[in-house]
């Protein structure tokens, strides 16, 4: 079986099993998405579809986004905690979509997508006070449950254990919700 082949039938399963709001998290186009999941870093789902309606209808385009001042960016997102992180991360996210990508989320990550976008990994490696070289191992949801972050996250996360020749912990959402 072809990887796409692979990744389409995960695909159907997961839309039976979960055949309603696969995603949490609200969003219209892939760059909402990207946003909306770096502002759940430590973060509900919930607190974030508060924030992202006059945050989008304020930005509605990665343009608008990369041209944004930060601190007004900020007000939107106070809310969603660690606030000038993540806004800092989402303009120089959405300037590199717009100067390197043409302004529109790539849909196939090679090696170079993945590290332009990589401003969400750095900003929690940043958040958590260590750097990539301390870093042990990455792990990443692999499970039903925070459909963003299997969209987002698990291929970026995948991707970087590549690159960093660190070993990929894929993490059950529910079960780690368990252990900790």
């Amino acid at each position: 079986m072809s990887e796409k082949d692979r990744i389409n039938q995960i695909i159907k399963t997961l839309e039976k099993l979960y055949p309603e709001d696969l995603c949490s998290l609200q969003y219209r186009i892939p760059h909402e998405l990207l946003i909306s999941v770096r502002l759940a870093a430590q973060c509900t789902d919930a607190r974030v579809n508060q924030v992202a309606p006059a945050l989008f209808a304020r930005y509605p385009s990665i343009e608008s986004f990369a041209e944004a001042d930060v601190h007004e960016v900020e007000e939107y997102v106070r809310s969603c905690g660690f606030y000038h992180t993540k806004a800092h991360d989402i303009v120089e996210m959405c300037k590199m979509l717009r100067d390197q990508y043409g302004g529109v989320v790539p849909e196939i990550a090679s090696r170079g997508h993945v590290e332009a976008i990589s401003g969400v990994a750095q900003a929690a490696v940043r958040e958590a006070g260590l750097t990539m070289e301390e870093i042990d191992a990455i792990a990443a949801t692999c499970a039903p449950g925070l459909i963003g972050a299997l969209l987002v996250g698990s291929n970026y996360a995948k991707s970087l254990a590549w690159a960093l020749q660190k070993p990929f912990i894929p993490v059950h959402h529910i079960r780690g919700h368990i252990a900790a």
